[in-house]
């Protein structure tokens, strides 16, 4: 093993206090936790659908796959240089999986389209901001949002939903889908929480 001990930010100190055998297993071997992959996969995922929002919000159309390839790989190099590397899979096998996710078949895909098209907000800050919005659930009449959310959706249309969530046994967090149609309003808020699996 190398006698010379390669620090190279305030991270690397953190981590080595936290626990010393994961840094050496990191830093020295070569081993990169899970959880390290995953977080690049659903920073790549988010960036995607931020940047999505964004592109759509300045021309009004959603690119094709050959352009968000692109972003997603400059977007991959940023990540790796800050340090957020994965050893489980290469560059190409993950940019595809979440590009497999976003355009499944080479085009859109039609809820991210919807998305994309009626975000208000995406990573929704709520440390700062306490946001009070209506509710009807268990007799509440309003809901204290706090946190970050992935999306925020403002129904200028209003959507159409073939299921819905039935609850069974609340208390016991018992529920089932149920196939019955729901009609959002115009004006309506839903939030979304996007992940980096289908």
């Amino acid at each position: 093993m190398n006698e010379i001990l390669a620090v190279s930010y305030t991270g690397d100190l953190l981590a080595h206090r936290r626990c010393p055998r994961a840094w050496a297993y990191s830093k020295q071997a070569g081993f990169h936790p899970y959880e390290q992959a995953q977080a690049l996969e659903g920073r790549l995922i988010h960036h995607a659908m931020e940047w999505l929002v964004d592109r759509y919000r300045q021309t009004g159309g959603v690119p094709d796959l050959n352009v968000m390839r692109a972003q997603l790989e400059y977007r991959f190099k940023v990540l790796w240089a800050r340090g957020l590397k994965t050893a489980f899979a290469s560059k190409q096998e993950t940019i595809g999986r979440v590009l497999d996710n976003i355009y499944p078949s080479g085009a859109i895909h039609p809820t991210v389209r919807v998305a994309i098209e009626g975000a208000s907000h995406t990573e929704y800050e709520l440390r700062a901001v306490r946001k009070i919005v209506p509710g009807d659930f268990q007799g509440k009449e309003k809901l204290l949002l706090t946190g970050i959310l992935d999306l925020v959706l403002h129904q200028r249309d209003g959507f159409e939903f073939g299921r819905i969530w039935k609850w069974i046994d609340v208390p016991q967090l018992i529920g089932e889908t149920s196939s019955e149609t729901i009609h959002a309003n115009e004006g309506d808020l839903e939030v979304w929480d996007y992940k980096g699996t289908k």
